[in-house]
């Protein structure tokens, strides 16, 4: 399987457990199945470096992809590593954000066009500057595991608008018991508005939506996200 496919995955594993607020298991996880696996850890930083935005010289760049891809070529994962991080992300790996560099390391001979445009596009990325570098690359940096929790953050943050993400942002920041009982609070307003909602409709189909939100609510179980939406839903409805 080529790496691209199980970094991706492993990337989108995080940003889901961030969501699910379930990112310090997700996170010792992959410390164990990434970090202390030398063959994982030396396929990471190959890509991560590769994904990068150095702004260096077409030179220096060509040089960097030449070295880090033979170094690549090297490497074997053992396979009962793999089927470890295949349970770990539910066999998810449908799908790599890594084409270019999987073209480079796994392509066969007869794909040189496509080999050739994909050295292309990685030596193009790295002679970019780092400022001018997009928010649309996922890197996690095996450096750093406090860099990991803060990008999958980044990725979930960046599909809400703005006004939502300074939200969410200071509430990671708030206590816990303090956003337990901010989305109790929210909770009970928004049954309040709904069962007021409720009482001033007459037609059949709008109250059993009404009941069905009614229940949902009742039943959603406090995180840090569910607060966000709570609030969201809170502003939208007529006191």
């Amino acid at each position: 399987m080529r790496f691209g496919f199980i970094k991706t995955a492993i990337e989108k594993k995080l940003t889901k457990s961030f969501v699910n607020e379930t990112i310090s298991e997700d996170m010792r996880t992959f410390k164990k199945l990434v970090l202390t696996s030398p063959s994982i850890k030396k396929m990471y930083y190959i890509y991560d470096k590769l994904n990068e935005s150095l702004g260096i010289d077409k030179e220096s760049a060509e040089m960097m992809v030449d070295e880090l891809i033979k170094e690549a070529k090297s490497i074997e994962i053992p396979h009962k590593n793999i089927i470890l991080i295949a349970e770990w992300v539910d066999n998810n790996f449908d799908k790599t954000e890594y084409n270019d560099i999987d073209n480079l390391i796994y392509s066969k001979l007869t794909l040189i066009e496509d080999k050739v445009e994909s050295k292309k596009n990685i030596i193009e990325s790295l002679m970019v500057s780092k400022k001018m570098m997009t928010e649309s690359k996922t890197k996690l940096p095996i450096s750093s595991l406090l860099k990991i929790a803060d990008n999958t953050a980044k990725k979930y943050l960046s599909s809400l608008d703005e006004s939502v993400q300074k939200e969410v942002v200071e509430l990671l920041k708030s206590d816990k018991t303090k956003l337990s009982e901010n989305f109790k609070n929210e909770q009970k307003i928004i049954l309040e508005k709904l069962d007021n909602l409720k009482k001033l409709e007459n037609e059949e189909s709008v109250i059993d939506t009404l009941n069905e939100t009614i229940q949902k609510i009742k039943n959603t179980e406090f995180s840090t996200i569910e607060l966000v939406k709570l609030k969201e839903l809170n502003k939208t409805l007529i006191s």
